[in-house]
């Protein structure tokens, strides 16, 4: 069965990131959600796609420079999409959410490049720490509490040494797929997550053969995604999971 991936949580129907839309991906009957990560100046994890806050609080601030205190004193409820329904809404930190999702639903964390250091491990360190204190169980099989996800080729290498039990997942755009199966060779990804545009044939067949498993990103379309899901992928990010659970629960499609 393809799993549904709640991108963002229900990015679609709440601020993207936020507990209100990992809430409402719950309440829509997913079970596996996927979040970002960037690290403040004073070294914690939170829960957040940009390194800024413009776009998600309509207000300035690069988060790698601002203090939690300041980076959650921002209310992240996307007025330029949501206008006040959602108001106020606070940046979670990586513990918090883990904690909001213990026995509720597993997380797909990216780790993302911005926050990434090319000379320095602290985000991955402190990504690796916060993921080992929540107590949550982490495996190298896909019924883990917690998998890892990044564009980032030396950051997964990097959670490769510092959580070696979680899953690595590598996502990619529309990259060759030699190039693909390198970066994923390095980082002894569990699985590879191109764009879904990028699923050829060649490229499934490539990454069966080297044991790799696939999940894509992001359809939001139900006919696309009944398509996607008869591919034997993973899963699927989607940020109307709502509408694609629905699709199982009418039975028009192998979707869950």
């Amino acid at each position: 069965m393809t799993l549904v991936i709640a991108h963002r949580g229900n990015s679609s129907a709440a601020p993207e990131n936020t507990f209100a839309s990992f809430e409402s991906a719950i309440q829509a009957g997913a079970t596996l959600v996927e979040c970002d990560v960037q690290m403040t100046a004073d070294g914690r994890i939170v829960v957040i796609h940009d390194p800024t806050l413009e776009r998600t609080a309509d207000a300035p601030g690069d988060v790698r420079q601002l203090s939690l205190q300041e980076v959650q004193a921002a209310d992240v409820s996307y007025p330029k999409v949501f206008g006040k329904a959602f108001a106020p809404q606070r940046v979670p930190t990586l513990v918090e959410l883990l904690e909001f999702l213990k026995g509720r639903a597993r997380l797909m964390l990216e780790v993302k490049k911005e926050s990434s250091r090319p000379d320095d491990d602290e985000f991955e360190r402190r990504i690796a720490a916060d993921i080992r204190a929540s107590g949550l169980r982490v495996s190298r099989d896909m019924e883990t509490d917690v998998a890892i996800l990044s564009f980032a080729t030396l950051a997964l290498d990097r959670m490769k040494t510092l959580l070696p039990e979680a899953p690595r997942g590598h996502l990619f755009y529309r990259d060759p797929e030699e190039a693909i199966f390198a970066a994923a060779e390095r980082v002894e990804a569990t699985f590879v997550m191109p764009e879904k545009g990028h699923l050829s044939p060649g490229l499934l067949k490539g990454a069966r053969e080297r044991n790799l498993g696939i999940a894509t990103w992001v359809c939001d379309d139900p006919a696309e995604f009944q398509t996607l899901s008869t591919l034997g992928l993973l899963g699927i990010g989607t940020n109307r999971p709502a509408a694609m659970i629905a699709l199982e629960v009418a039975g028009t499609g192998s979707v869950g």
